[in-house]
């Protein structure tokens, strides 16, 4: 059943098209007005868009406030243009492509969003056909507009799964390793200082043989959050084992700037939470490695940097501690 309202549902947009096309064809010989145009699309029921290139004025079809909303729809009606609507961030390519449809040629699955007051943004997907007169200039343009936003956001929330950890939803670290090597054989970072941290829990183990591991989980969680609030937006935050962190920070300074905030990260997870009535004492230590002083790949700054950790928990834990390729084995 399913497979046969599909085979109908495709027809009947087919079939649709095909009227719309005929109807169009009849326009270039001046044998129907365009408000015949206008009512075609009321009746295709479709998110379809008529375009007037002399008048610049976009009218929608019926179908359209099913589609989108009568807001949306409302507001394609009121305003003359319809790049009033365009989500800021997207106008500079939708502008790109509307002097493409204008020059006469066509676009297919463009994605952009949408919006108006009261609404949040919404993903769209265009495609245009550009109808042409016995000299080849555009006389009209038509454009079903689809409503994609429920399959970018499933999309979006797939690829959010694939590259984070489950547990701090920080990046994984198949992730972690692959932003960071992209940076580091980006020609454009070349000179520019990079620091990799390699933060670790100290006595993790105990804590979880002694309290358990859900203990442990929130152990590692509070370091996550910690993370997230000590560094920049623009750094790359992972979790590469159970314990183990990586935070990889592009133009990061002067080695004193690293100091400083290394020694921010120990002093904010240095504390103490309750645990069913027991206080559970935390603390991390971590090892840094200096691009392109130290080493140029990930994987040689990695192992400096967990070298150099081991270091810091020798020497106490709840430090940091910065590579010295002088006391490297």
């Amino acid at each position: 059943m399913e497979c046969e309202y599909l085979i109908i549902s495709v027809c009947a947009v087919i079939i649709s098209f095909i009227f719309i096309l005929l109807f169009l064809h009849e326009i270039q010989k001046n044998k129907i007005s365009r408000e015949c145009i206008r009512i075609l699309f009321a009746q295709a029921g479709k998110a379809l868009l008529y375009f007037d290139p002399k008048k610049r004025k976009v009218i929608p079809s019926a179908g359209f406030e099913t589609v989108f909303g009568r807001q949306i729809a409302g507001a394609f009606n009121f305003y003359e243009s319809a790049s009033n609507l365009i989500y800021p961030e997207d106008k500079v390519k939708f502008d790109t492509e509307v002097e493409t449809i204008l020059s006469g040629k066509d676009i297919s699955d463009f994605q952009f969003r949408i919006y108006t007051t009261g609404i949040s943004e919404i993903w769209c997907s265009l495609t245009t056909l550009t109808i042409k007169n016995r000299r080849n200039h555009p006389v009209l343009h038509i454009a079903s507009l689809a409503n994609i936003d429920k399959q970018v956001h499933k999309e979006e929330n797939l690829r959010f799964k694939a590259e984070r950890d489950s547990l701090t939803s920080l990046y994984n670290k198949l992730t972690t390793e692959m932003l960071i090597t992209s940076i580091l054989i980006d020609r454009k970072y070349k000179k520019t200082e990079s620091a990799l941290f390699m933060i670790d829990i100290d006595n993790l183990k105990y804590i979880n043989d002694t309290y358990g591991h859900i203990c442990g989980d929130r152990s590692i969680i509070r370091l996550a959050n910690c993370i997230r609030m000590s560094f920049r937006e623009s750094d790359i935050l992972g979790r590469v084992g159970g314990d183990e962190f990586i935070v990889f920070m592009k133009d990061c300074g002067t080695t004193e700037d690293i100091g400083k905030k290394a020694r921010q990260l120990c002093a904010s997870y240095h504390s103490s939470y309750d645990f069913n009535g027991t206080a559970v004492s935390l603390s991390c230590s971590i090892g840094i490695s200096l691009f392109p002083q130290h080493a140029q790949s990930f994987l040689d700054l990695y192992e400096d940097a967990d070298k150099t950790l081991y270091t810091a928990k020798k020497s106490g834990k709840n430090r940091f501690s910065l590579f010295d390729p002088l006391l490297a084995d």
